[in-house]
């Protein structure tokens, strides 16, 4: 168990019901998934940076697509944040956002206004 647990139980704030628990316990299993990309995010911009041509393996993959697509999420919603502490991000963003085929996706009315749907970004 976490501190939050922890913390639920001894202030009482882990919900009064068996249901209620059951959701604050969702919550803050989510809230750590999170976290725990975030920091993770951080080691993506250490093996970008050391990736070769920009990218992890020196030619498109996978797992270069993956990164982006989290990466874009969070530019969408957190921009200047992004661009202000990973420059390395942002220029792996960008490289991958101009192969052809990306590029023309994200130009077209097929990609979604706004990230997941809802007007966060």
């Amino acid at each position: 168990m976490n501190y939050t647990g922890y913390l639920g139980r001894k202030y009482r704030l882990e919900g009064k019901t068996e249901a209620d628990k059951v959701v604050v316990d969702m919550m803050v299993e989510a809230v750590e998934s999170l976290r725990s990309k975030y920091v993770e995010l951080i080691y993506v911009n250490k093996f970008i940076r050391n990736g070769k041509d920009g990218l992890l393996t020196g030619e498109l993959t996978v797992g270069d697509l993956a990164i982006w697509d989290l990466l874009d999420t969070l530019m969408r919603i957190l921009k200047d944040e992004i661009t202000a502490e990973y420059p390395e991000l942002v220029a792996f963003h960008a490289k991958v956002a101009e192969v052809p085929g990306i590029k023309e996706y994200l130009a077209s009315p097929l990609r979604m206004a706004s990230p997941n749907a809802v007007p966060l970004g």
